[in-house]
């Protein structure tokens, strides 16, 4: 039984990630096909191959598969991750990049933050949302002086 039959018995319905892509604007389309956009496309595919996968960017995760084809893996079904999709998609094709998403794409759901998370999942690096915040501050604490906290790597 394959994927496709096994998800149909399930009632599992699939949404195709292309069709839910925003149409780009002309401006969009300026931004997507500029010098800097084309030399990113050209210099990622001559840098990075043989299967190489990209750090995660803007909620999308992509692989180049070679110097012809490059494959997104993954996108965060959020409208800003599916607009930078759109917009990458856009900017490989301009430059005679086959850009794959189907059918290797998963669309990722937003996680929900747990109660319990630990800080380090919190957002604002690691600060509770302002509604949690108490009033209280630290001692010698200003709001005019900034707060260098960090960790020194040797």
């Amino acid at each position: 039984m394959s994927h496709a039959d096994l998800d149909e018995s399930r009632g599992v319905q699939h949404q195709l990630i292309s069709d839910i892509l925003p149409d780009l604007g002309e401006s969009d389309i300026e931004i997507a096909t500029s010098k800097e956009s084309s030399s990113w496309a050209t210099d990622s595919v001559k840098f990075y191959s043989n299967g190489s996968i990209l750090a995660r960017n803007h909620g999308i995760s992509l692989q180049v598969v070679d110097e012809q084809t490059v494959r997104c893996l993954a996108v965060v079904n959020d409208e800003r991750c599916l607009f930078m999709l759109s917009m990458v998609k856009f900017t490989f094709e301009s430059v005679g990049i086959e850009f794959q998403i189907e059918p290797y794409a998963v669309l990722q759901s937003i996680p929900q933050r747990p109660e319990d998370a630990p800080p380090y999942l919190l957002q604002n690096g690691g600060e509770p949302p302002e509604s949690e915040k108490s009033e209280s501050k630290p001692p010698n604490h200003t709001d005019n002086t900034p707060n260098y906290e960090g960790m020194e790597v040797v």
